[in-house]
């Protein structure tokens, strides 16, 4: 009888400790999933941010000398890659127009330094420098330009003329900053952008500033939605 107590003394403990063992198992791989779940969550987010590309559009000055307006296809897209970013300026529609100088007011002095520039080629060929050193008309909204550019002489044939499917553009890249930081920037102002456009419809110039509402890229908003609703379902899982 004693020995029977022993024998069913020892299952239930070997019992107990195969339920421990699985249960310990079970714990591990269920910390295992969540730690994947927020790595991949979090591949997600910084890869949304990594090819993010950000346009933004621009308004006309009323001291233009232009009556008319290209503002509607005037771009800027805005990508960055570590502290690195890029600007790439394109002028896509049909109204006559070529952008023949660009210029950065980002305060002094400016916490970006210059990397270098890259164009589509089809004679867009920018220099950096610019004359005049400052947006025309700046004097109405107070805008003093730092880094500026424009294109090599006659600006009509080496600017950014406008194409159809954006064939000609220029970016330009800045480095010491993050994307989050320049974007921040762009949106309260604190960083603008100018441009001097010439050759309108009514051969005049004008003059454009950035300030218009940035919409991110389809591509971009589904790997932040993804990112986000698999940080939403295991935070949820967590208050369970």
């Amino acid at each position: 009888m004693l020995r029977t107590g022993i024998f069913f003394a020892r299952k239930i403990t070997n019992s107990n400790y195969t339920v421990n063992r699985i249960l310990s198992t079970l714990i591990r791989s269920n910390e295992m999933k969540k730690t994947i779940t927020i790595f991949l969550a979090g591949a997600m987010l910084l890869l949304a941010t990594s090819a993010m590309a950000i346009p933004y559009g621009f308004t006309q000055l009323a001291s233009s000398a232009s009556s008319s307006s290209v503002a509607s296809q005037l771009s800027v897209d805005v990508t960055g890659s570590g502290s690195n970013t890029l600007f790439k300026f394109t002028n896509t529609g049909s109204l006559a127009s070529v952008i023949a100088a660009i210029y950065f007011d980002y305060g002094t002095p400016s916490p970006i330094t210059y990397v270098g520039m890259t164009d589509s080629g089809l004679n867009v060929e920018f220099e950096v420098g610019a004359t005049p050193p400052n947006l025309p008309g700046w004097e109405t909204i107070s805008f003093i330009s730092g880094w500026k550019t424009d294109a090599n002489s006659p600006a009509p044939t080496y600017g950014i003329n406008n194409t159809a499917d954006s064939a000609e553009w220029l970016s330009i890249e800045f480095s010491g900053l993050s994307l989050s930081q320049i974007i921040a920037d762009l949106n309260d102002n604190t960083l603008r952008i100018g441009l001097h456009v010439q050759s309108q419809a009514d051969g005049k110039s004008a003059e454009y500033v950035s300030g218009a509402a940035p919409v991110p890229e389809p591509g971009t908003m589904m790997l932040l939605g993804a990112g986000l609703l698999s940080l939403a379902v295991f935070g949820k899982r967590r208050m369970k």
